[in-house]
């Protein structure tokens, strides 16, 4: 009987630690889209709760989870090494990610464990899309007209900025991610750049090994 008692106790013990439900938060963003090498916060709030201990995870990392049901602390995996920090106090959680990358992408959740041992994951997730940067262009009444394009919304006011044969374009709008070029009869190539709200010295186009430049030939000129 004792022997019963003390495995349903043991039982009940390991399945209390395992337990794992949804907790209440509200945070700033749910979907957040920047560009590579950008900085990247994610900021949730909830009531006042006694906490032992909180991380942020992702889904998509289970692979490198040594269990793989059990949610392991971002700031731990390799993939991130060096680029992520976090602050979880009893009101609130931020987790920065800071020189984005496109592997980046995906869900981001908080897990928070209690002073009894109970675990609850945050019950909003955290959309993210990292994307590069892309010309595109458009032929409006005899204009060329360049488009610096990103595969989703950026969530944040950036300013743009564009490169002619390699030298910068010092009259253009740089809230503004089109440009139109005038025909000159020449072979140009255009390039768009890209700051960004918290990481304004990432001065880069389009991203790691990504080609984002155009050409305009003559024969489209003269057309």
């Amino acid at each position: 009987m004792n022997f019963r008692l003390s495995s349903l106790i043991l039982l009940l013990h390991i399945q209390g630690s395992l337990t794992v439900d949804n907790f209440p938060v509200n945070c700033n963003e749910q979907n957040i889209c920047a560009v590579e090498v950008e900085h990247v916060m994610l900021l949730c709030s909830y009531s006042n709760i006694n906490i032992k201990t909180g991380f942020w995870f992702s889904q998509k990392q289970s692979q490198n989870w040594r269990e793989k049901d059990e949610p392991e602390d971002l700031t731990l995996d390799s993939d991130y090494s060096g680029r992520v920090n976090q602050r979880i106090t009893n009101y609130h959680s931020r987790l920065t990610i800071r020189d984005v990358r496109e592997r980046d992408s995906g869900e981001y959740q908080l897990m928070f464990i209690m002073k009894d041992g109970v675990k609850h994951i945050s019950s909003v997730t955290v959309h993210l899309t990292v994307t590069g940067l892309q010309v595109k262009m458009n032929l409006i009444d005899g204009q060329v007209q360049l488009i610096c394009e990103s595969s989703c919304n950026l969530t944040y006011k950036a300013s743009y900025y564009w490169h002619k044969n390699g030298q910068y374009i010092n009259n253009i709008n740089e809230e503004s991610r089109y440009m139109f070029v005038l025909p000159s009869g020449s072979t140009d190539s255009y390039s768009c750049f890209v700051t960004g709200k918290n990481n304004p010295s990432a001065y880069l186009p389009c991203g790691r090994g990504r080609k984002c430049d155009i050409t305009l030939f003559n024969q489209m000129h003269s057309g």
